[in-house]
């Protein structure tokens, strides 16, 4: 049986069946960097039940001089850690995800939290919140 959020991002969903964790780096589908294996390999450890199942890898600028490098860990658990899905104020299909959220630039600020994500029609994941 497909969990709800498996519907959601069947891309991401057949990557999760077969075991696969994939990076998605400003828009583009790579294999995770060798720290970022080691991150996972760390995270699957400390966090379990919850499970990496993929990485998005991206800088965001606000403003002229501002920018900020975040790594966010995607994870799957069961019960309250199992991913949700609901609409944003756009009616846009959004499947919410606890995170490890790794900031770059200041990894003391690093903390697991709550991320939107969606998928496009090619199977790119995008961070939304």
């Amino acid at each position: 049986m497909i969990p709800a959020w498996g519907g959601k991002l069947p891309g991401l969903f057949k990557f999760y069946e077969e075991g696969i964790v994939n990076r998605y780096k400003n828009g583009v589908l790579k294999e995770p960097t060798k720290a970022q294996l080691k991150e996972i390999e760390h995270l699957n450890f400390e966090l379990l039940p919850m499970i990496v199942v993929a990485i998005i890898d991206k800088k965001y600028s606000f403003g002229v001089d501002f920018n900020m490098h975040f790594v966010d860990y995607l994870l799957v658990g069961k019960g309250e850690d199992e991913p949700v899905c609901s609409s944003n104020s756009n009616s846009q299909e959004i499947v919410y995800f606890r995170s490890f959220v790794k900031n770059i630039n200041d990894p003391m600020s690093s903390e697991i939290g709550d991320v939107g994500i969606k998928e496009d029609q090619n199977g790119i994941l995008t961070r939304i919140i």
